[in-house]
């Protein structure tokens, strides 16, 4: 459990708007004078208050008395306790973070699928003293610097206005795509909110810069921007069939495999489109070209050489890794495991029905000599934490990422791709209960890094 300096909010309608208490054990910290001013700021709002020192306390609480009218404009509620970082005459509450989410579904599941997280988020932003709230980039007011945000409570979910916050997590399904989100992001880092991950770089961005990186180039597969369809004929040459997928894609959505049989024989492709796989034959490139246009549309594809990835109970098997920083501000892996594709799936994504199961459960099934096991994970964890590294210095400062990683047949380790929007299903799916609720609260605790308070704990 993380203990970090936190003090108590109480509400005393003796007071007067301009009028704060604070007990003697907060002022000694925070070195206040009686009668002097003290500058209150909860995420991008403030409020300059007068103090008078709680003369008559003896115990060692730190309690600071406001108004209720002047606790509600702070969004701060009465006997709560929150993290504090001070400094001249101000004290900043929480941090305040935003978890911005578009409203997807009905009022039982506002947020679809993440409903869940984002409940899991509130509650244990609360438990270490932030204040948090779930908005949508489509309700920011930026001329009064208002959101519209929501909480979760006993009585379901409570909707008020609150102050742009401290930090930003972007969990948007329109993920950095759209001109609205850069836009957003624009604004927000002109006023001072940070962000926890930066814009989304597609895959051919990142294989680019992966490839730089001479320790990691050798664990990727050959890959190439889908510039015209004769690449597709020169990697079946090479490889005897190639995968095609769209450089900003997510699910495993659209993503293509093609075969042939000899040089001369038909191209044999399947697709997965909106968790629904998709097999056909073509007799000639252009025909094969003419076949695919129905999913990949007009959007830019790379051409990619197929691993002979493992495979477990008759499923094509990868391997993801949730790598993320707290509130240290240092990367380190919170968990990996195995993710398994549907039966006859040309991915392992979870989404189009795939299953788990424990990296340790794979490797023993694959490879009998303990020593090679240990060296494929070496291998996976080295490339997990080190091409984090290498895409922030490229992308800029990101707090989490989902690294996917494949293991072949021999025991090499690949690098496959990374998101930035990360699912954390694998952790149930595999009964790793502790690293999903790690998985969750450090983003929470990287909001406590980038938001200036100390990472100090207290026991």
């Amino acid at each position: 459990m993380y203990s970090f300096p936190k003090i108590r909010i109480a509400a005393n309608d003796q007071l007067s708007l301009r009028r704060i208490v604070v007990t003697k054990k907060l002022a000694g910290q925070l070195f206040l004078q009686d009668n002097e001013e003290l500058i209150v700021r909860t995420g991008k709002r403030s409020h300059s208050f007068l103090v008078n020192i709680q003369t008559d306390s003896n115990n060692d609480a730190k309690v600071l008395y406001m108004h209720p009218a002047s606790l509600h404009r702070l969004c701060l509620k009465s006997n709560s306790e929150y993290g504090y970082s001070s400094s001249a005459k101000e004290i900043r509450l929480g941090p305040m973070v935003g978890i911005m989410i578009e409203i997807l579904g009905g009022p039982s599941k506002p947020y679809n699928g993440q409903t869940g997280f984002a409940k899991q988020l509130l509650n244990r932003g609360q438990e270490i003293g932030e204040i948090c709230y779930v908005f949508s980039p489509h309700t920011i007011d930026w001329q009064n610097q208002v959101v519209i945000g929501y909480t979760y409570g006993k009585n379901g979910w409570t909707k008020r206005s609150y102050p742009f916050p401290d930090v930003v997590y972007p969990r948007e399904r329109s993920y950095s795509y759209s001109r609205i989100i850069l836009s957003l992001r624009k604004r927000f880092d002109e006023l001072g909110v940070k962000f926890i991950n930066p814009t989304m770089a597609g895959k051919w961005l990142t294989y680019q810069i992966i490839s730089h990186h001479p320790r990691l180039a050798e664990h990727l597969p050959d890959t190439r921007l889908l510039t015209n369809f004769t690449i597709v004929d020169s990697m079946i040459n090479k490889y005897q069939a190639v995968y095609l997928k769209p450089i900003i894609g997510s699910k495993g959505n659209n993503i293509i495999r093609v075969r042939r049989n000899g040089r001369k024989g038909n191209y044999q492709y399947q697709y997965q489109k909106n968790q629904k796989s998709f097999r056909g034959t073509a007799h000639s490139l252009s025909q094969l070209q003419r076949a695919l246009r129905v999913v990949m549309g007009r959007r830019a594809y790379l051409a990619q050489q197929p691993i002979d990835l493992l495979s477990f109970q008759g499923h094509i098997t990868d391997v993801r890794a949730i790598v993320q920083k707290d509130h240290t501000g240092r990367w380190d892996i919170t968990g990996m495991g195995c993710r398994m594709g549907a039966q006859g799936s040309i991915t392992s994504n979870i989404a189009t029905g795939g299953r788990g199961s424990k990296l340790s459960t794979v490797l023993e099934r694959h490879f009998q000599k303990r020593e090679q096991r240990d060296q494929i994970e070496h291998d996976l964890s080295f490339i997990a934490l080190e091409s984090a590294r290498v895409l922030e210095k490229s992308i800029g400062m990101a707090g989490e990422m989902g690294i996917d990683l494949g293991i072949d047949t021999s025991g090499k380790a690949w690098f496959i791709e990374a998101n930035l929007r990360p699912a954390r299903q694998i952790f149930n799916l595999i009964g790793e209960q502790q690293m999903r609720q790690q998985s969750i609260i450090n983003p929470l605790l990287y909001s406590r890094y980038l938001a200036g308070f100390s990472e100090k704990e207290y026991d």
